[in-house]
């Protein structure tokens, strides 16, 4: 095996540079949001008369890094309002900020408004401005932006708006099953400053696009999948009993079964075309540190598959697994200058628990060993 190996790392590095695939980009775009903060969020567009309005997104990530909305917040009193313009009121932001971080334990990771006729469901040039001084700004990986439109008042084609491709379908066509998510029903309760609208409830189809902003590549919006939690969130739920901000508290709905999304479809991930990750690998790259782990590549060749960690500020640890047999490491070597460099073997240094030592492990204690002997001589594999 150990000369299996050696004769993988004389020559997979020309692989590496072709063929590499980051372990962040395996993950499944999604943002979840709970049904009754969906509900909230284009109860308060469609209330809007005519005029943009917008609101942000509060909630907390999950251990694989997907954000899920608990509270939408509404327009601030002194928000701007128009027809192709919408401002929000800092100060009013600033307050709920305040308290939905300080006292309800929840962070700022989406924004939303609505697109009013003659307006796309895409991020205008505004959109993407906003968004990516917010990513910049304050230093977040991933943030969310929904654009919320109803169907008599956007610009997109009758195509665009009711492709089945785009995950949405016609409100007159029969129900697809689970491809979309049409709602769960439901009856539709007016909120406390909803009156008479010109436009029938009845007839208003809204449809809501998500994107993502990453901060590698902030101006670039990412089309993403909804994930619909069903129910009230609890942090709803406690504003609603306590709450020294009214706007909080206030509750505009809109029915379910009347909102298009692009629903997430677990069945149809497909993390790899070409690389098949170790399941129990895969989600111990996930647990590493954001910056090591958003910067992890793996490669096949010969039968193994090598996982490659950068260890700040120079080195490189390449993890070897036979694929035949899953989660066992066959291999650890490192790499202080270059990838493509020599390589030193570090294997029973750093399988403190045998074969089936987790990476976050192997990682500790391969940092530990190049921070030890960095100024020592090595017997590199050449």
């Amino acid at each position: 095996m150990k000369a299996q190996i050696g004769h993988f790392f004389k020559n997979v590095f020309s692989f590496f540079e072709q063929r590499v695939v980051q372990v962040c980009e395996w993950l499944p775009i999604y943002v979840g949001i709970f049904s009754g903060e969906l509900r909230q969020m284009v109860g308060q567009c469609f209330e809007s008369g005519g005029n943009e309005t917008g609101g942000e997104g509060y909630g907390l990530n999950t251990h694989a890094g997907r954000a899920v909305i608990l509270f939408v917040t509404p327009a601030g009193p002194k928000a701007i309002h128009k027809p192709l313009f919408f401002q929000q009121d800092i100060a009013f932001a600033n307050l709920n900020n305040a308290y939905l971080t300080g006292k309800m334990g929840i962070q700022i990771n989406s924004t939303f408004h609505l697109h009013t006729a003659g307006c796309s469901g895409s991020p205008s040039g505004l959109d993407r401005d906003s968004s990516h001084e917010v990513v910049s700004r304050k230093a977040i990986a991933q943030f969310y932006q929904f654009i919320v439109t109803f169907e008599n008042g956007s610009s997109l084609s009758p195509d665009q708006n009711l492709s089945p491709r785009l995950g949405y379908e016609s409100p007159t066509s029969k129900p697809s099953g689970n491809r979309f998510y049409n709602g769960l029903g439901g009856q539709h309760r007016r909120g406390p400053r909803q009156g008479k609208t010109a436009r029938s409830e009845t007839d208003v189809i809204a449809y809501v696009n998500a994107y993502m902003y990453s901060n590698r590549e902030p101006r670039r919006p990412i089309p993403c999948p909804i994930r619909v939690i069903p129910g009230i969130s609890p942090i709803r739920e406690a504003i609603a009993r306590s709450c020294p901000i009214p706007e909080l508290r206030q509750r505009i709905d809109f029915p379910l079964q009347r909102i298009r999304f692009k629903a997430y479809e677990p069945e149809s991930e497909n993390r790899s075309p070409t690389i098949s990750l170790p399941h129990r690998t895969y989600t111990h790259c996930l647990k590493l540190p954001e910056h090591i782990r958003d910067n992890i590549t793996v490669a096949t060749r010969d039968g193994l598959l090598v996982v490659s960690v950068p260890i700040p500020p120079k080195g490189m640890m390449f993890v070897v697994y036979d694929l035949r047999t899953v989660n066992r490491v066959k291999a650890v070597y490192v790499s202080e200058d270059h990838p493509c460099g020599a390589h030193v073997d570090i294997t029973e240094k750093v399988l403190r628990h045998g074969v089936y030592t987790n990476l976050s492990t192997i990682y500790e204690k391969g940092s530990e060993y190049l921070g030890r002997t960095k100024s020592y001589g090595h017997k590199w594999i050449a």
